[in-house]
């Protein structure tokens, strides 16, 4: 092997090493900062350090703000699901005013206008909206 050769893929080693210990520092550095960023947890250690609580009542504030957490977010399913609703709802509606040409026009605007959004917002292709459902087959 002559010593050029070698030079390179000693460096090439030492670049790949470098960049897998990057690698692995960043996920251990993220891990250990912005784990700590939910609120909860921040909520919790603040009320420990200005209120002086105890294991147990640290514990007791988690598990109250992790029951709130949860209540909250199957509030917000419903919600969703009702904007949802509302949606068709409306659409059906206007799709109801048109005659069948305007109908089928109406459905191309429609997933033309809101086929990217919805599919962003609302997951669409697991729970199209209800003219992605009447559209007819093209």
């Amino acid at each position: 092997m002559s010593a050029p050769f070698r030079q390179g893929l000693l460096l090439l080693c030492a670049a790949l090493l470098g960049l897998a210990l990057g690698a692995w520092g960043m996920r251990w550095y993220f891990q250990r900062t912005l784990a700590a960023w939910d609120p909860a947890q921040r909520l919790v250690a603040e009320l420990g350090q200005q209120l002086d609580l105890d294991a147990d009542q640290r514990e007791r504030v988690a598990l109250v703000l992790a029951e709130a957490r949860g209540r909250m977010e199957s509030r917000r399913q419903a919600w969703r699901l009702d904007v949802q609703q509302l949606a068709r709802e409306g659409e059906d509606q206007v799709a109801r005013l048109l005659k069948p040409a305007q109908q089928e026009r109406f459905s191309r605007l429609h997933d033309q206008i809101h086929g990217r959004m919805d599919e962003f917002l609302w997951s669409s292709r697991e729970n199209p909206t209800a003219m992605s459902i009447a559209a007819p087959e093209r």
